[in-house]
């Protein structure tokens, strides 16, 4: 099954820390999620993530996220959201293990996702460094500051030039990638650049 991401839009990282926060906190207070079939498991997170939207649905939809918007759709936030909570709700870890660890998930025609989920944020290039690639420091409009690494092409990468300047607010889309940082000597999870808009 191919997933569609053309009328699922790229959600804001806000709006996914909301959202998998509140998951997070739901599949707390459900306990014992270990050792669960991948139907179980799809079950239990599909109940958390439509328990979390109901806490707030006119925030979720006001910035993009709307759960009526049938299945294919509905499947890209799941998506967008179970990559977010990998890396920010440990205890989901075991549940997402059970979605693609047997084969009631394939029956149901779920597979993982190849390609890696991209997010956006929109903020003033703070500071940057220049070492073997260029990390920048991105500031968001909560004031929450991030180090985003220049790895790659960034299309529109002329825009760049101009956003370490420090004046202006842009448009960035990133990918997380699982790199290996030799200053702590272990892999951990990397912001790379991928697009850049005024």
């Amino acid at each position: 099954m191919i997933t569609i991401f053309s009328n699922a839009q790229k959600l804001e990282e806000e709006v996914l820390d909301k959202l998998s926060n509140s998951i997070c906190t739901h599949l707390k207070e459900k306990g014992d999620i270990e050792n669960l079939t991948s139907v179980e498991a799809l079950k239990v997170f599909t109940e958390s993530m439509f328990k979390a939207y109901a806490t707030d649905p006119e925030y979720y939809k006001k910035n993009g996220l709307d759960f009526a918007a049938g299945d294919e759709v509905l499947e890209a936030y799941g998506e967008q959201l179970g990559m977010h909570m990998v890396v920010n709700c440990p205890s989901s870890i075991s549940l997402f293990l059970s979605m693609a660890g047997d084969e009631d998930f394939e029956e149901m025609g779920y597979t993982t996702v190849n390609e890696p989920m991209s997010y956006t944020v929109t903020g003033k290039v703070v500071d940057f460094s220049q070492e073997q690639f260029y990390t920048l420091s991105i500031k968001d409009g909560n004031g929450r500051v991030r180090k985003f690494l220049w790895l790659e092409y960034v299309e529109n990468d002329i825009l760049l030039e101009t956003a370490m300047k420090k004046k202006n607010k842009y448009t960035f889309t990133y990918v997380e990638k699982n790199m290996y940082d030799p200053r702590i000597q272990e892999y951990r999870n990397m912001l790379v650049l991928t697009k850049i808009e005024e």
